[in-house]
């Protein structure tokens, strides 16, 4: 229609004096804010393909998957903005990870026994939902774990997400950051379901713990390996089926968790942190039965998540970094969203299929 405007020109209008704040697999993410609602949010702009190829199948599950789900512990979904050559998710914008947590060198904010046990209740609580729903994340670590201002962790980044079990049959391995990996899906499964994001929340338990990664593999050979150092023979029933099977012998003494944990954490953490990573996929506790572990009843009681360690300048009243504020142009109004990557035209989310 002449003298429309043009679909650049709404989300530039719409969103002022952006930032890059990181880049994942499939989009950079910017920090943005939204004259229409006046607050500060996250703009994920999609890497997209040639236009006649359309739009990436991990970029329409994410927006499918975010759209569709609602819980404290799940990122906030605004909304989809296409641009004339691109695409861009809106989300509410949260400004600490898990891992800037984990790896503070304040010491004033090193996490606490009470601390882990508020962010590990927050963790299950929103893997519960997800679980519940018949969605598995496949992609949890610490940098995928984001805290609002007030403290409250939410899970994000649902570009490798898919529901369960597939109606399509065989579900890929190639999943999950290595560290965080499961034994099943490093010997190459293709039929897995839920406990394969518990096992990453049990190798984000044992970070929290250490304050350094638990398992971190290259590759999946050696990932293998350092679970058979830790856990023993990786062997269960069943498991010599899976396509890249090998029976894998611990290359040191194993050393109990107990004892390896001894310093850092009580007999209940253990003992959760030991059910969450039973090398048996069958076995290992479901996000609903490990919120209900005792480990959540000891003492310490879990901090409240407003009391956790985030620091003055997250806590700010915007949850945005006062910095942040006085060099992109947001104090004085410059600044806009521009888009120049390819955007498959005539793909709307009312046609995009599960």
């Amino acid at each position: 229609m002449s003298g429309a405007p043009n679909k650049a020109s709404l989300i530039a209008n719409r969103f002022k004096s952006y930032k890059a704040l990181g880049e994942g697999t499939y989009g950079i993410v910017y920090i943005a804010k939204d004259v229409k609602e006046n607050t500060f949010v996250a703009l994920k702009k999609f890497r997209t393909r040639k236009a006649q190829d359309g739009i990436d199948y991990n970029t329409i599950q994410e927006i499918r998957q975010l759209s569709e789900l609602n819980h404290p512990n799940i990122l906030r979904f605004l909304g989809v903005f296409p641009s004339d050559d691109s695409l861009y998710i809106a989300t509410e914008y949260l400004p600490v990870s898990l891992h800037h947590l984990i790896y503070t060198k304040d010491e004033t904010k090193i996490l606490s026994e009470a601390d882990i046990k508020c962010i590990m209740r927050m963790i299950l609580e929103g893997l519960n939902y997800l679980h519940k729903n018949w969605i598995l994340h496949r992609d949890l670590k610490p940098q995928n774990m984001l805290l609002s201002a007030g403290g409250i962790l939410k899970l994000i980044d649902f570009g490798l997400s898919t529901d369960y079990p597939p109606d399509f049959g065989p579900m890929i391995s190639q999943v999950v950051t290595q560290w965080y990996k499961a034994p099943e899906l490093c010997f190459g499964a293709r039929y897995y379901g839920p406990a394969i994001d518990i096992w990453s929340v049990g190798c984000i338990f044992a970070e929290m713990l250490l304050s350094q990664p638990f398992l971190p593999g290259k590759d999946d050979m050696e990932e293998l390996r350092l679970i058979a150092n830790v856990f023993g023979t990786i062997v269960w029933p069943g498991c010599d089926q899976l396509p890249g099977f090998a029976r894998i012998e611990p290359t040191i003494n194993v050393e109990p968790l107990a004892r390896r944990f001894s310093a850092v954490s009580d007999i209940a953490a253990i003992d959760l942190l030991a059910k969450l990573m039973i090398l048996d996929p069958s076995q290992r506790i479901s996000a609903e039965d490990a919120l209900n572990h005792p480990y959540f009843q000891s003492s310490p009681l879990p901090t409240l998540p407003s009391d956790l360690p985030i620091s003055k300048e997250a806590k700010n009243s915007s949850g945005v970094p006062l910095s942040f504020l006085m060099t992109t142009g947001i104090m004085t109004g410059t600044g806009a969203v521009t888009a120049r990557t390819k955007y498959a035209p005539g793909t709307t989310l009312m046609n995009m299929k599960k």
